[in-house]
């Protein structure tokens, strides 16, 4: 009963801080979700980008706040004990959440054609300005190396080969339902063909758009679908991929 007390006395002398904390928690849980499920096959391309990108906006302008709110409550502990001798549960789940979040975010960068900075709340602006249409952000002036072939680039062609296999699956699975609703005369056929041609158009783009590991320029615009080296600084497809060459 007294510990009950004490944790409660701490709450209210945080004057809806601990709520804020919690609630933080939950909302990175949430974000951390979308941008999971947006990065799926063909997610970017069906996302309704500016509610995403508002969501994403609100969520870090929030933080700050929070980071606050955490800062006095830790103090509180370090001066005056924690009730029960353990720190309140809602710290915990807000670093918890917030590491998915990164993780999550950076390859949502990835996905977006965006270089993730390991920072959660630099790239949460990065997602934001790609999602919005607006300029990368960069924290300096683009270097192109010289070709490495140890260089870590497995990451990016992970989200390379995510797109192909998106191409592969509308290949298979659009002409294959096209022709069970045309052979039942359903009138879902012809709207079902458009939708593939618009699909197809929209993966075609993407691909275009898919951006060098090295030099960060688009990859291969004069055959996306089928490239062998970047149109910029000649990197050879999948050079770079040692973790998924180790594996075999």
């Amino acid at each position: 009963m007294v510990r009950m007390a004490d944790a409660l006395a701490l709450r209210i002398r945080m004057e809806g801080g601990m709520e804020a904390i919690e609630l933080s928690g939950l909302e990175a849980r949430r974000l951390a979700r979308r941008l999971r499920r947006a990065g799926g096959p063909l997610g970017w391309l069906l996302l309704n980008r500016g509610a995403l990108a508002d969501e994403v906006r609100a969520f870090a302008r929030e933080q700050a706040r929070v980071d606050e709110a955490a800062s006095r409550l830790e103090k509180l502990g370090a001066a005056e004990g924690w009730p029960g001798g353990r720190a309140p549960r809602c710290l915990e789940d807000l670093a918890r959440a917030r590491k998915r979040l990164a993780e999550a975010a950076a390859r949502a960068c990835l996905g977006l054609g965006a270089s993730p900075s390991g920072a959660l709340l630099e790239d949460l602006a990065r997602i934001e300005a790609q999602l919005r249409g607006g300029p990368a952000v960069v924290d300096a002036p683009l270097v192109v190396e010289p070709a490495d072939p140890s260089a870590p680039y497995a990451p990016q062609w992970q989200v390379f080969r995510s797109r192909r296999r998106t191409g592969a699956l509308l290949t298979v699975a659009g002409p294959a339902l096209i022709a069970v609703l045309a052979a039942s005369a359903s009138a879902a056929a012809a709207p079902a063909f458009i939708g593939w041609v618009i699909a197809n158009y929209l993966w075609a783009s993407r691909m275009g758009q898919f951006a060098c590991p090295r030099c960060r320029q688009p990859f291969a615009e004069k055959h996306p679908l089928a490239p062998s080296r970047c149109d910029h600084c000649g990197l050879l497809r999948y050079e770079g991929d040692v973790p998924r060459r180790l594996k075999g």
